[in-house]
């Protein structure tokens, strides 16, 4: 069923260039057009991760780069040492605006597409991100960080093929698990040539808690000590009822 409808979707997007009305920066004069197979993502509590289909078509010639990011947060990196037998932290490290999920894929490696100064400036791979979310860079830490979002899933790179069909129209599927966090997310499209980018379009993407979860947890932000207060009550509740139901009085 997937297969049917994301061949549907690319062949209403090639005769229906209109379809990029829902996207961002898009320019049908320009060489690239494309659009995503859904803008909203709903996490119930029963969500098991769902796949995102990115397609669309180049008028012009050149290769494609797809990039998925957000939401954008801070990260702190501690080291710890063991000295005089305690394990104490000797030194940290801080990121900032970096993207809790991010994947990126591309018809050829990025080095080979445009210069690194443009790429920098486009955020586009691991290591530019990280360094634009701290400018210095640090070997240690800058891998440790990697790891570990590669560990939750939330860094896919690359995350897959991107694949042609005939000259100008393409496609790509972003995996997209079942620990991904709510939040705006961008779907980035780029067309390379010469090492110019000649093409560009973002897509939004929003992906929110819905249900009874998604009910406590806003619970949960707006009215915290209300919350933190009826979790200490129904804990409390809880042990009292465990007590009157398993209690047993002993008799000598």
């Amino acid at each position: 069923m997937s297969k049917l409808r994301a061949l549907l979707c690319l062949i209403i997007f090639a005769a229906l260039p209109a379809a990029a009305q829902n996207s961002v920066n898009a320019n049908l004069s320009t060489p690239l057009i494309a659009d995503v197979s859904q803008n909203a993502i709903e996490i119930r509590s029963d969500f098991n991760g769902t796949q995102l289909l990115v397609f669309g078509a180049r008028n012009a010639p050149g290769e494609i780069v797809i990039a998925l990011r957000g939401p954008k947060t801070n990260a702190q990196l501690r080291r710890k040492e063991r000295i005089a037998g305690m394990w104490m932290h000797v030194d940290q490290r801080k990121y900032f605006g970096l993207p809790v999920f991010y994947a990126i894929a591309s018809t050829k490696p990025l080095n080979r597409l445009a210069p690194p100064t443009l790429l920098q400036s486009l955020g586009l791979g691991e290591n530019r991100i990280i360094l634009t979310s701290n400018s210095t860079p640090d070997e240690v830490f800058d891998l440790a960080l990697a790891a570990s979002f590669k560990h939750k899933t939330w860094w896919q790179s690359p995350f897959g093929k991107i694949t042609y069909f005939g000259e100008s129209l393409f496609k790509a599927r972003i995996d997209l698990p079942d620990t991904l966090p709510s939040g705006e997310y961008t779907t980035e499209v780029y067309l390379f040539n010469n090492g110019k980018l000649v093409g560009f379009q973002m897509i939004p993407l929003n992906a929110s808690k819905t249900g009874l979860d998604a009910a406590i947890a806003n619970a949960a932000i707006k009215n915290g000590a209300l919350y933190g207060l009826i979790a200490i009550l129904m804990a409390l509740f809880g042990g009292w009822l465990g007590h009157r139901i398993f209690y047993r009085p002993h008799v000598e």
